[in-house]
């Protein structure tokens, strides 16, 4: 608000003039303070969905007592409720309005109209609303489906829902074509019959159904002559149901397959409108029984697996088998169990007055193990030192003992001047000993001494292949024990029977079968002045037998390539393994054995 600044003139004229205009200023401004105390109201109170009646600008100033009338916008009407509250405001002296006692609500259009045959669809019937019109099942609508809320009421008219029909039903030759139930139409639902005169076949859909698309759901059949001739019986089978020897239409066969033989078809033919059966008949072939079932650590062999045909099952090499060895291929698949086959394991007796070595691995003697045997200090082997189990469950050779060492020599032989220590008894021959062993060849029966007292020195005479042997003890301490074991390895055969070994004596040895020798290591040890073998350095190695031989539509998987090692084989999803599943790789390479994926 800008300011008015009077300047006071000295002049007493000017000064009177001057108060003068002061004065009418001040009253002009107390007339307008006044008029704002006691006027106008700004623009009244907004009403939602309606509007003022009285027309004004924004700018409007309302003097005190001015009346405003509101009404409603189109579609909208006052609140029931309400009704008597009013509908106007009026400027008040403190400048503010009267309040506004009235809501507008949407226009409510009621029942949009009831449909025959039908039904509606209203989420409200409120001004701008939609109605929704849907027909029966088997009526058709005929007008818009819909009406809209407005502000004076529903909008267009309510459809109609008229029966929805079918056409007529042609006429059949040979046959009845059937006629209306009730009524001038075929209406939705509604079934039509056909029928055939005596000797003909209906063809086709006895009855027709009209749908609600107005139209018949199959086309209508024919009549006609129709007869099937029964044909040829399937091998090995046989007629169930339906023995003919004519078939009308329609009429059946069913077979069955004699036992033994499974169907490849179907066991339901069909006589058809054109004279013949569908599908053919079925065929009877053998039954087929599968796999057998297989056998842990085996295999089995088949030809095929058709009824009445046998499995043979086998073990592979170091197992035996337990069950019945055959499976039969029976009308209800195989008879009898899969056998198993268990580890080959051989029983070693005890030794008394000894000990026996521990099997290389595991608590059991497999074949191919070898057993090592000693004796005790005082006691003397006789028999085999080392046993080997073999396939069959039993040992290679008897197991030995040991005997006590009674009579010790007292000289080493070759110290006495007396005459040779014994002689066969008739035939002369002189039994000669040469570092404790004495051989004497011939067939006597008995053994004579010049001296009584040099016969303690013989602790037994035993006969091989009409050779006798007599093993002789002696107390002489320049002498090695038996000689070490290798691994994979044993003596040459000359030293086996041999007990006892002197200073600068070299024994070799031999490669077990399935083993070949390291030559770059050496085979054999010597008896040292210690009385003590030098330390074995000869190196067996499994002999190697490649990699199995592939089989077609199949695999394999095997423990490796070396001695010992096996290969498992397995044919692809689809194939089934005939004949051998393992095979071993030993000295002389992979086991052969018929296999193939059929």
């Amino acid at each position: 608000m800008r300011r008015r600044v009077f300047i006071i003139s000295p002049n007493i004229k000017q000064r009177r003039e001057d108060c003068e205009m002061l004065e009418r200023l001040i009253l002009a401004l107390m007339a307008i303070g006044v008029t704002r105390v006691t006027g106008d109201c700004s623009k009244p109170p907004l009403l939602e969905n309606g509007f003022p009646a009285n027309k004004f600008t924004p700018e409007t100033l309302f003097d005190v007592g001015t009346q405003i009338t509101y009404k409603c916008n189109l579609g909208y009407v006052f609140k029931k409720e309400m009704l008597n509250g009013s509908r106007s405001v009026t400027c008040k002296e403190d400048s503010t309005w009267t309040p506004l006692e009235v809501i507008c609500e949407p226009k409510i259009c009621g029942n949009p109209g009831k449909i025959a045959n039908g039904y509606y669809e209203a989420p409200n019937a409120t001004f701008g609303s939609k109605v929704i019109f849907h027909c029966d099942t088997g009526y058709k609508m005929v007008g818009r489906s819909f009406r809209v809320c407005k502000a004076d009421g529903w909008d267009g008219q309510i459809p109609a829902c008229e029966a929805i029909t079918c056409d007529d039903l042609p006429p059949i030759s040979n046959g009845k074509t059937p006629s209306l139930p009730h009524g001038d139409h075929w209406q939705y639902g509604m079934v039509a019959a056909y029928s055939c005169d005596n000797g003909n076949s209906l063809i086709g859909a006895e009855k027709l159904i009209c749908t609600e698309s107005g139209k018949w759901d199959n086309d209508p059949p024919t009549c006609k002559v129709v007869e099937c001739q029964r044909p040829e019986l399937p091998a090995n089978g046989k007629i169930k149901e339906g023995f003919g020897p004519k078939y009308r239409y329609r009429e059946i066969i069913s077979y069955i397959c004699n036992e033994g033989f499974e169907m490849v078809g179907d066991h339901v033919i069909e006589c058809k409108e054109n004279n013949t059966f569908i599908p053919a008949p079925p065929i009877c072939k053998p039954r087929n029984c599968g796999n057998p079932g297989n056998i842990l650590n085996g295999y089995y062999e088949l030809r095929n697996a058709s009824f009445e045909t046998k499995a043979t099952f086998y073990c592979n090499e170091g197992y035996r088998m337990v069950g019945r060895n055959f499976r039969l291929c029976k009308a209800d698949g195989w008879d009898g169990q899969v056998p198993t086959c268990e580890v080959i394991s051989c029983d070693l007796p005890l030794l008394n007055n000894g000990t026996v070595s521990s099997p290389p691995s595991g608590d059991q003697w497999e074949p191919g193990m070898v057993a090592n045997y000693s004796c005790d200090n005082g006691y003397s082997l006789f028999g085999a030192e080392r046993l080997t189990c073999t396939a069959s469950g039993k040992w290679d050779k008897d197991p030995p003992t040991c005997r006590e060492s009674k009579m010790p020599l007292t000289r080493k032989i070759g110290e006495t001047k007396e005459k040779p220590p014994a002689t066969i008894g008739t035939t002369g021959i002189v039994v000669s000993c040469i570092i404790g062993i004495c051989v004497g060849i011939g067939g006597a029966a008995g053994l004579s001494f010049y001296n009584k007292k040099r016969a303690k020195m013989w602790q037994e005479i035993f006969l091989i292949v009409a050779v006798f042997v007599t093993l002789c003890s002696t107390d002489n301490p320049d002498q090695c024990q038996k000689p070490p074991v290798v691994k994979s390895a044993v003596l040459l055969d000359q030293y086996l029977v041999r007990q006892h070994f002197s200073v600068g004596d070299v024994v070799s040895y031999k490669c077990l079968p399935g083993y070949a020798w390291d030559d770059n290591t050496p085979n054999d040890v010597t008896c040292q002045a210690n009385l003590t073998w030098s330390e074995p350095k000869m190196s067996c190695l499994p002999k190697t037998c490649g990699r199995p031989k592939d089989l077609q539509n199949g695999y394999y998987t095997a423990t490796g390539e070396t001695f010992g090692d096996t290969a498992t084989y397995y044919c692809n999803e689809g194939y089934q393994l005939l004949g051998k599943s393992l095979t071993r790789c030993t000295e002389l390479g992979w086991t052969k054995g018929f296999r193939i994926c059929d």
